[in-house]
């Protein structure tokens, strides 16, 4: 491939994270195919997950590296695929089973082929993110943090954590700003000690939350149960760090504070169920009062944890069915 090729077109290159200067292939059966991806994306505070769907034949050089850390997964792999990096070239960068590590700010290019259509997950993390947790789990000095390029990762704990970030953007779950807060710190610490030129020197913590710690962090779930917020959040109003806290609160309450806010909604939704006051509201009004996005969202979320569909339990339980209530929909 060289720059000159008239099979090449130049410009400008930003999705979401990925910025720089590319070369985009022209498609070589233009009737079939396209020039550009289609992309689905989700945006948090420190992550960005996209979507991309490949159509046909297609191959970028990315000049100038990327602005954040980015994890590639492609369940569907391409014809072929080839990296360059420092004159290196690396042949079937994309594999099935692997997740591929592009660090931030560094230049590489890379080429694929696609003999069918495709879809490809990347997570794209702040190197803000990184910096800050380096220091809150060793107190290493953020501007010595330093990921290793890695193409075809043998590293199965990373492979799952973006396999199930990629399920994450099929089916939202509770608590969507939280999960996705959380597994933002949880990539970032594993990357951390597993693929960083100069792991951080993590110190000793307190295994639990304090009594006052954690009171705190359940008088502001109880009063934000109907909202949606992020980890730091979360963390501030208990007076812990916001990496340290997922840690402490799991050795305290026996649960991720994902998990925790799950059955905190659910136990809501259960005492709204069998009271009779609440006998004329369908789901879709209790599913809101007790801070799930959606009726479908709540009776995956309740049946997940009871065993039971909510309508089955108010049923089961005292409660009046909504329609033999003449239910109302506020």
């Amino acid at each position: 491939m060289r720059r000159h090729d008239p099979r090449f077109l130049r410009g400008e290159f930003s999705t979401g994270c990925h910025s720089g200067v590319y070369t985009y292939r022209r498609p070589i059966r233009p009737a079939r195919t396209l020039p550009h991806d289609m992309i689905d994306t989700q945006t948090f505070d420190q992550m960005t997950l996209l979507r991309r769907r490949h159509v046909g034949e297609e191959g970028v050089r990315v000049d100038e590296g990327m602005s954040e850390h980015v994890l590639v997964y492609n369940p569907t792999p391409p014809r072929f695929s080839e990296q360059r990096r420092d004159g290196t070239v690396c042949d079937d960068a994309f594999t099935r089973r692997a997740v591929n590590l592009l660090p931030a700010h560094e230049a590489f290019a890379w080429d694929w082929a696609f003999d069918r259509p495709a879809e490809s997950t990347h997570v794209c993390l702040s190197p803000t993110l990184l910096r800050k947790v380096a220091q809150e789990v060793g107190d290493m000095d953020p501007d010595r943090v330093q990921l290793r390029h890695g193409i075809n990762l043998d590293d199965e704990s990373l492979l799952r954590a973006v396999r199930l970030l990629e399920m994450e953007m099929s089916r939202p779950s509770v608590g969507t700003t939280l999960f996705a807060d959380s597994m933002a710190r949880v990539l970032a610490i594993h990357l951390l000690r597993n693929h960083c030129v100069e792991a951080p020197r993590e110190s000793v913590r307190p295994g639990r939350l304090s009594g006052r710690e954690f009171a705190a962090a359940r008088e502001f779930l109880e009063a934000n149960l109907r909202r949606d917020f992020g980890l730091e959040e979360w963390a501030s109003a208990a007076g812990v760090d916001a990496t340290g806290f997922i840690r402490r609160f799991r050795w305290t309450a026996g649960v991720s504070p994902h998990r925790y806010l799950a059955e905190r909604r659910v136990a809501r939704a259960r005492k709204m169920l069998m009271d009779r006051r609440y006998s004329v509201f369908g789901i879709m009004v209790i599913a809101k009062a007790c801070g799930f996005a959606s009726e479908a969202q709540m009776n995956r979320c309740f049946q997940g944890i009871v065993g039971v569909m909510p309508e089955t339990y108010r049923a089961s339980h005292g409660g009046v069915s909504w329609e033999n209530a003449g239910g109302v929909v506020l």
